[in-house]
């Protein structure tokens, strides 16, 4: 696959990069920083914050199919898999610009992202999300997970639509269904981890129990430890009534 092919070039220049699933398609993930989508073959990068000029020296084309996703994404020069070195630049470039805007954001208040009005920012405060840096470290799914636990299985799925445009940074409206799906199998897969890992917890002894059974086990070994002094007590007793009936039986002088 030539996501593989990329893949290995930015791990092979010491640039951590992992391969997720993004709705259906295969993607780059930095951290938190998505760089890009592969499909039919084809990488197109995550270029938000790139500058035009920049763009235009690397060659890239502008391609608009992901906008429901993200702002803009750009094909990837197909001459880049013969130059492995400028590859990294652009890639480079994308995360350093990435780190800036998340950075400009995470400044923001909970309501200044879209979607995320004052009323549902205040929901998100009761699950200890006060400010963007905690949401977009917990993300969309997880957040309404807890809020579903915290205010009840009533919780409208639209809730989920807003949170995870607010994520990507996008209206909720624009979100396909096929978008919508895929967040509702992520959010299914979450409740599913969660109830796995209830069931997959070791079954503990009450301490009760515990402290009942080493009493009983302490109890057994002072009783065999007295028995054993009983009979070496009553040893010596018939030791010594022995001794004294041969003394008594002894011929005197």
């Amino acid at each position: 696959m030539i996501i593989e092919y990329y893949r290995d070039i930015l791990n092979s220049h010491s640039i951590d990069v992992k391969v997720h699933s993004f709705f259906g398609l295969m993607s780059f993930i930095h951290g938190k920083i998505l760089i890009a989508i592969e499909k039919n073959g084809q990488l197109f990068l995550q270029t938000k914050g790139l500058s035009q000029d920049k763009i235009n020296e690397f060659g890239l084309k502008s391609h608009n199919e992901f906008h429901c996703y993200l702002d803009e994404l750009f094909l990837l020069a197909e001459d880049f898999s013969q130059q492995p070195t400028r590859y990294v630049e652009v890639i480079q470039l994308i995360i350093e610009q990435a780190n800036l805007q998340r950075s400009a954001i995470i400044e923001q208040k909970l309501h200044a992202l879209p979607n995320l009005n004052i009323h549902l920012a205040s929901l998100l405060r009761k699950i200890a999300i006060t400010n963007t840096e905690a949401f977009f470290e917990i993300g969309a799914v997880d957040a309404f997970y807890f809020l579903k636990k915290k205010l009840g299985k009533d919780l409208s799925i639209r809730i989920l639509w807003r949170l995870a445009g607010a994520e990507l940074g996008v209206r909720w409206e624009v979100l396909t269904d096929q978008h919508k799906q895929q967040l509702r199998m992520m959010l299914a897969e979450r409740e599913v981890s969660q109830t796995l890992e209830i069931n997959q917890k070791p079954i503990m002894v009450e301490p009760t129990y515990t402290q009942h059974l080493r009493s009983l086990s302490e109890h057994k070994l002072i009783t065999a430890s007295m028995s054993v002094k009983k009979v070496n007590h009553k040893g010596n007793s018939d030791s010594k009534k022995r001794d004294l009936a041969q003394n008594d039986n002894a011929p005197t002088n």
